[in-house]
């Protein structure tokens, strides 16, 4: 997001100058020719930084400067005070009036956009740091000095830290190993019992640490230390004697670090339950939908065969049949569910076949068997374009045709009809020969058989009726008619 930079200042040539020196690279500029109208646009909006110049013509600089950071709102808006003339006496005055910084109005663009650049990162540090003032953040130390670990307990509490003192790193590593939730280490080098050199090998061995930022601290001869404490793991070093201010800024930095390393890992655990929770809506959505299809094709399904003097039993045994034929074959779990759905729809299109001919008791004229034939087609259209019915429409569509072409309604051949027709076109033919009709009686499953031999290579698949013997003749099908028996005559053309 660009930065918003107010410019006040009476000249016009100074407006003008400052305005396209900063958006040149990048800032966003508004001028004011007056005290007032700057502070007056101050209701509506709180830029990130306000140039001023320091002779305005209706105030001067200190008044404004102090009545701006009288309004708690804009205590921490950075202004910059741009003067004519170089006066000590009113650079203290407008630091004491809250002014960021005093600079001189001849002083080259370079010059003020790195003070203004300086300033603005100053300003993100210091509201970043008012963000982490409410965070809570755990800092392991282990320092054999008593008035080291003092002076650090202080440091860190100043800062908002827990501090958890250890004198040694043995005594530091048994209390990493209690808490999972330290932030920060900082360690002594030269230690009694276990040095700040084998504490920090320990933590760097173990990978639950690798996230926990180390620091060491060592003295000014201690370099080629240094060098292999910072090849095995250590983040940072700071040495002996250090000033205060250093060390909070050390321990600052890395607890930034900390932070948003923690951020990461929360925002990425809430992103990974949205997106649980949405691939657990779309699943039930899709279960859903899925559900709903299937109850249409079963109410498409017992239409027809109501419409047909059949009952629902017959569908039913088609599909179970369907199933077990496409897992023989090797069908994968999904497609086999689809075939076992998508065949209940083989004869929808009876649906459109007028009842005199659906339900003729006697043998069907020309005229009749052109009409009967039409319930192919005509399935394929009550299915419509939905991509959920596809492998319904091309069962529907071609499970009278035949692998040497004399089929319809296209009189494709072998492997130009689609698998799931063929597996149908097998299951509906015994389950037909099997079952009870008004012209005639059921045959045996032996009779059955010899039909279908007859009939294959020429009207059905051969390789499909094999397999279909083979599972009839070994038993694992009989459960389907004992689930499913047949209890109402009706006609059936195939």
């Amino acid at each position: 997001m660009r930065q918003n930079i107010y410019v006040v200042d009476g000249s016009t040539t100074i407006r003008n100058l400052y305005s396209a020196v900063l958006e040149s690279v990048g800032y966003r500029v508004k001028c004011f020719k007056t005290g007032e109208s700057c502070y007056k646009a101050l209701n509506f909006e709180i830029p990130d930084l306000i140039i001023m110049g320091a002779e305005l013509p209706d105030t001067e600089c200190v008044e404004l400067s102090t009545r701006i950071k009288s309004q708690p709102e804009f205590i921490l808006l950075p202004i910059v005070v741009v003067s004519s003339i170089r006066s000590m006496e009113l650079k203290q005055r407008c630091f004491q009036a809250g002014v960021t910084d005093f600079i001189l109005k001849n002083c080259t663009q370079a010059f003020l956009l790195e003070r203004v650049k300086n300033i603005l990162q100053r300003k993100e540090t210091m509201q970043f740091n008012q963000h982490l003032a409410g965070q809570r953040f755990n800092v392991l130390i282990a320092e054999d000095s008593a008035s080291l670990l003092a002076l650090y307990g202080v440091m860190l509490e100043q800062l908002g830290c827990f501090p958890i003192l250890c004198s040694n790193g043995k005594e530091a590593w048994e209390e990493l190993q209690k808490h999972d939730d330290i932030d920060l280490i900082l360690t002594d080098v030269e230690m009694p019992i276990m040095d700040g050199i084998e504490f920090n090998h320990l933590v760097r061995s173990a990978s639950e640490y690798d996230q926990v930022p180390l620091i060491v601290v060592t003295q000014h001869d201690q370099e080629e230390l240094l060098c292999e404490l910072l090849s095995s793991g250590a983040s940072d070093f700071i040495t002996k004697p250090f000033s205060h201010e250093e060390l909070r800024a050390r321990i600052g930095s890395h607890l930034r670090t900390r932070f948003l390393y923690k951020e990461q890992l929360r925002l990425n655990r809430e992103l990974q339950e949205a997106n649980t929770y949405l691939e657990d809506r779309v699943r039930e959505r899709t279960q859903e939908l899925y559900d709903a299809n299937i109850e249409t094709i079963t109410k498409l399904a017992l239409a027809c065969d109501y419409k047909d003097k059949d009952t629902a039993n017959h569908i039913d045994r088609v599909k179970l049949y369907s199933e077990e034929l496409g897992r023989a074959v090797g069908l994968s779990s999904e497609v086999i569910k689809r075939l076992g759905y998508s065949s209940m729809m083989h004869d929808v299109g009876k649906i459109t076949t007028p009842d005199h001919i659906l339900n003729k008791p006697g043998p069907l004229d020309d005229q009749e068997w052109v009409e009967m034939r039409n319930h192919s087609a005509a399935g394929a259209r009550v299915l419509g374009g939905s991509a959920f019915f596809n492998m319904a429409r091309d069962i529907a569509l071609y499970h009278h045709e035949k692998v040497d072409g004399t089929g319809y309604p296209k009189g494709l051949k072998g492997d130009e009809i689609p698998l799931a027709a063929r597996i149908v076109a097998v299951v509906d033919v015994f389950d037909a020969l099997v079952s009870k009709r008004s012209y005639k009686e059921p045959w045996s499953t032996e009779q059955a058989v010899t039909e279908l031999q007859r009939i294959a290579g020429v009207h059905l698949d051969k390789r499909l009726v094999e397999i279909f013997i083979l599972m009839l003749e070994s038993g694992q099908l009989d459960y389907i008619r004992s689930k499913y028996p047949e209890h109402e005559v009706a006609d059936d053309h195939f």
